[in-house]
C-alpha cells in the first residue's frame, strides 16, 4: 500500500481500514461544440446541454455528481438524503 494512502487521521495506526479504492470523476467537453465551458456539476443541469450530456454507466459516479450538486457529502447519512440525490438524477 502507497505510503499516501496510510497513516489517516481515523485510523492513525492504520490498524481498522485498508484503501480499497481510488480514483478521479471530471467533466470532459468537446471545445468544438461548447462555447462557455461548465464550471460545475451543476452545470450538467443547464437546460442548454438538454440532450447532449453523456456518463459512464456507473450508479457510483452518478450518485456523487448529483450529491456534489446539491451540496450534500459522497457518504450519505440516511435513506432520505439518497431518495432526495437520486430524484435529482
Amino acid at each position: 500500500i502507497g505510503e499516501n494512502y496510510l497513516g489517516w487521521s481515523y485510523d492513525p495506526d492504520n490498524t481498522y481500514s485498508v484503501p480499497y479504492t481510488w480514483g478521479t470523476t471530471g467533466i470532459i467537453y468537446n471545445t468544438t461544440m461548447v462555447e462557455e465551458p461548465p464550471t460545475s456539476w451543476a452545470d450538467l443541469w443547464d437546460v442548454e446541454y438538454a440532450g447532449n450530456v453523456l456518463m459512464f454507466n456507473n450508479s457510483r459516479d452518478g450518485y456523487a455528481i448529483a450529491a456534489k450538486k446539491m451540496g450534500l457529502s459522497l457518504n450519505p447519512s440516511s435513506v432520505e438524503e439518497v431518495d432526495d440525490v437520486m430524484k435529482e438524477l
